[in-house]
């Protein structure tokens, strides 16, 4: 039985951070497609690169490495203190159920597509 060593030759030597992933929402459109909304949490501390974005784009695989690398969109929910909510726009299940292992997913990179204006300091 393989380990999965092959899976390490597309493997980055960027170290893969995890990501706890919440509650799912299920949501059937009018044209009866199905989507189905992944809740995210990142910590600012761990994903300083998301400290002000508003939408990121996530390049993550299993952490088992067990499939290539897939960039998935996300929208900032809510913000807290130290945490941003995230949701996956309009992700299969499939894809879903074959990336997310013990509630995690392995993270790559973070690119920010969109950031929060910043305010103007003071004069």
């Amino acid at each position: 039985m393989q380990t999965g060593t092959s899976a390490l030759n597309w493997a980055p030597a960027l170290a893969i951070r995890l990501l706890p992933v919440g509650k799912r929402s299920v949501v059937r459109k009018k044209s009866g497609k199905v989507y189905v909304y992944q809740y995210l949490r990142l910590n600012v501390k761990a994903f300083p690169e998301a400290a002000n974005a508003r939408r990121i784009r996530l390049i993550v695989v299993p952490p088992d490495l067990t499939a290539p690398p897939v960039a998935l969109t996300a929208s900032l929910l809510q913000r807290g203190v130290r945490v941003h909510g995230f949701h996956v726009d309009a992700v299969y299940r499939p894809l879903l159920d074959r990336y997310v292992r013990n509630g995690y997913l392995g993270v790559l990179a973070v690119e920010v597509i969109e950031s929060e204006p910043q305010e103007a300091p003071g004069p």
